[in-house]
C-alpha cells in the first residue's frame, strides 16, 4: 500500500517531522529526508504487522492559500478617514486523487 506523509520542519529542534494523516502511530522524525523516509517506512511496516489499521481519516489533498492586503489612501472624506484597507485571498486545491 502507498501512504502520503506530511513533512514539516520543527522550529524548536530543526528536525524534520513526518506523519501519515489519519494513521494512528505513523509518525517519526529525522535530520534528513532520506533518514525520515526510512524511519517512516519502518514505523509503517511495524504498524502493519498487526493487520490493516483502522484509519482515523483520509488524506484528501493540500490547499495553497495566498493572502495579501491592499491599502490605499482616501483624502478629503467627510468623516476624516485617511486610509481604507481591503484584503483579497486566493485558494487553490491540489488533490492526490484522480
Amino acid at each position: 500500500m502507498r501512504y502520503t506523509a506530511v513533512i514539516e520542519k520543527c522550529s524548536a529542534t530543526g528536525l524534520l517531522v513526518g506523519y501519515v494523516p489519519g494513521f494512528p502511530g505513523a509518525h517519526t522524525q529525522a535530520d534528513t529526508l532520506d533518514e525520515l523516509n526510512r524511519n517512516l517506512h519502518e514505523v509503517i511496516a511495524m504498524l502493519l504487522e498487526n493487520g490493516t489499521p483502522q484509519m482515523d481519516g483520509e488524506f484528501v489533498g493540500t490547499q495553497l492559500v495566498t493572502c495579501f492586503r491592499l491599502n490605499f489612501a482616501v483624502r478629503g472624506t467627510p468623516h476624516g478617514a485617511t486610509s481604507i484597507g481591503s484584503g483579497h485571498c486566493h485558494f487553490s486545491f491540489f488533490s492526490t486523487k484522480k
